[in-house]
């Protein structure tokens, strides 16, 4: 009786061990830096059924989904609406923020990406971004080329 139960708990630990570890790779989890707060308080009132979004500061635009790549998926489905406002200049941008920049491979067509790195300051600064669903390298961008910053998705 002793030897089906043993058997029974050594299989269970194995089979436990396994399942764990299935699907697991050596890849490092690398967590993602969330988009900073692009509008105030003061940029929108509640009225309880919907939300008015007014700013004072920023020219605010809604747009289709981008380039129908689902790089950005499932944070911005190809299905959803985006709200950009346009990058001033000298405006400082941040690791995280979703930025909107025109392809050089797709003539016309706009893309959407994450920050993951920023190197340099000013116009000659380069912008490492990549979509949310890509693996391994992504856009590299001058400061200048960049456009617009995601501040909102309507699902």
């Amino acid at each position: 009786m002793k030897k089906p139960i043993v058997f029974l708990i050594f299989f269970t630990i194995i089979m436990g061990f396994i399942f764990l570890n299935v699907g697991s790779d050596d890849k490092e989890f690398q967590p993602m830096e969330s988009p900073r707060n692009q509008l105030s308080d003061e940029d929108s009132i509640d009225y309880g059924n919907y939300i008015k979004i007014e700013s004072t500061k920023y020219e605010l635009s809604l747009s289709s989904p981008v380039a129908d790549t689902g790089s950005m998926t499932p944070s911005i489905p190809n299905s959803a609406k985006i709200i950009t406002r346009t990058v001033t200049k000298d405006e400082e941008l941040f690791i995280g923020d979703i930025v909107c920049f025109f392809s050089k491979r797709v003539s016309g067509t706009q893309i959407c990406h994450r920050i993951i790195e920023i190197d340099g300051e000013g116009e000659s600064g380069r912008i490492f971004t990549r979509g949310d669903n890509v693996e391994g390298g992504g856009e590299v961008k001058r400061r200048d080329e960049i456009n617009s910053i995601v501040v909102g998705v309507i699902f």
